[in-house]
């Protein structure tokens, strides 16, 4: 016997209307999360950073103390012991500071990613436009233009040709510490931070609300709009005529 369908009983069910509302509050609500999260990250890898610079500038001092009190090449030339030159980043020189017994011919990616050291910056990674995270890049970079601001530069950029990169400045050299930028983020190993290069759009990912994090010469590190790297004259110190 079929039953009479005017004696079902009521089962409530959602709308396809309901259904679309609940969807879309979902749908919200996951992307919301997802920008909060991503948010709080770039915040956390943000602080990471300028902690990092800080103790970079520790380390800084700790090479100089080692070397006659003068501050590692931007990237200085050295024998390679067949008659012509290879190249030491300032942070592979800085490096044996953290890990005394490292070689620094077997710092390979796959060594950065496994010890991850504070020399890395969490602001750059493998996808970070323009110049991504790798082994020579790490993400901080180092003034070459003090050299140049010195006159300690013949203007070549070659390896073993003085130019402005392989010079190791005496920190008595430097007339104002406080004033004399050293390290800034970068998706470079050097910077000079002129009116041109202060206004790469590759910049944008190092940018921490805006504003860039620089140590200085004396250890501190200050967080300012891009705009004061320019208006503080900041690429023309140190100065000899300071």
């Amino acid at each position: 016997m079929k039953k009479n369908p005017r004696f079902w009983p009521y089962r409530p069910a959602f709308t396809i209307v309901e259904l679309l509302v609940v969807i879309v509050i979902i749908v919200v609500l996951a992307s919301l999360t997802f920008t909060m999260v991503t948010k709080m990250k770039k915040q956390g890898d943000g602080a990471k950073s300028v902690q990092n610079m800080r103790q970079i500038g520790a380390l800084l001092v700790s090479y100089s103390v080692d070397n006659s009190f003068r501050l590692p090449a931007p990237r200085g030339d050295i024998s390679n012991g067949k008659g012509g030159f290879s190249q030491l980043h300032w942070f592979e020189a800085i490096m044996p500071q953290i890990y005394p017994d490292l070689d620094i011919t077997k710092m390979t990616n796959e060594w950065w990613l496994s010890n991850k050291p504070l020399i890395r910056n969490p602001l750059c990674n493998a996808t970070t436009k323009p110049y991504a995270w790798a082994n020579w890049n790490p993400g901080y970079a180092m003034n070459r233009q003090i050299a140049e601001n010195l006159g300690k530069s013949s203007g070549d950029w070659g390896a073993g040709k003085n130019g402005g990169q392989a010079y190791q400045i005496p920190l008595n050299m430097i007339p104002d510490p406080s004033r004399t930028p050293i390290i800034a983020p970068r998706g470079d190993w050097h910077f000079t931070y002129d009116t041109n290069e202060i206004k790469e759009a590759g910049l944008k990912p190092f940018l921490i609300s805006g504003k860039m994090p620089i140590l200085f010469v004396d250890g501190h590190v200050e967080t300012i709009p891009l705009k004061d790297y320019t208006t503080r004259r900041l690429s023309n110190l140190p100065s000899k005529t300071f």
